[in-house]
């Protein structure tokens, strides 16, 4: 019997719930910040669906559980289940925020999900008094881009290689005010 991705994931969050004495309303998305328990989750995560298109990727996860380079972390759940999660960057020194990544699995894709966790990172952007939010998004990727330019962002500029050789990501920012 094969299983989902989602399940194994599911049984993570119900033990970190647990741990964190959280409660949740049934059928309602929910948001909640990352914490050193999630540090597994996020590994598998990762290993599924961002290192394919990046690369290692255990930098970035430790730097989300330690809570450095500036990133706020969120984990989306509706029933326990994650559907998805958002890291955004914001530097004191810069006058905008940058999503680092915004991700739905694929079998939540199409139910608003990407919108709600986009929601937060516009909302958390005001509240550190960014007027721009950025986004750097993969050619490999088209999907990605093309939900951000029909949310409100442009494209500034396209660099090849940035992340990747021979790949070409695209900066897109969002005026916020």
């Amino acid at each position: 019997m094969d299983v989902e991705v989602s399940d194994i994931l599911f049984f993570y969050e119900l033990e970190i719930r647990k741990k964190l004495h959280l409660e949740a309303c049934p059928g309602q998305r929910y948001a909640r910040v990352v914490v050193p328990e999630d540090r597994q989750l996020l590994y598998y995560l990762f290993q599924d669906f961002i290192e394919p298109v990046y690369g290692d990727q255990s930098k970035i996860i430790e730097e989300w559980i330690n809570g450095t380079g500036h990133k706020k972390v969120f984990l989306l759940f509706r029933d326990d289940r994650i559907l998805g999660f958002l890291s955004l960057k914001v530097n004191p020194e810069k006058d905008y925020a940058k999503i680092s990544t915004l991700f739905v699995l694929s079998r939540f894709r199409g139910e608003g999900n990407g919108s709600f966790l986009l929601k937060i990172a516009e909302n958390l952007a005001c509240t550190f008094g960014r007027s721009k939010l950025s986004v750097t998004v993969s050619e490999e990727r088209p999907e990605a881009r093309d939900f951000f330019l029909a949310k409100g962002f442009e494209e500034i500029k396209s660099v090849k290689g940035m992340y990747k050789e021979g790949v070409t990501e695209y900066i897109l920012v969002k005026r916020l005010v």
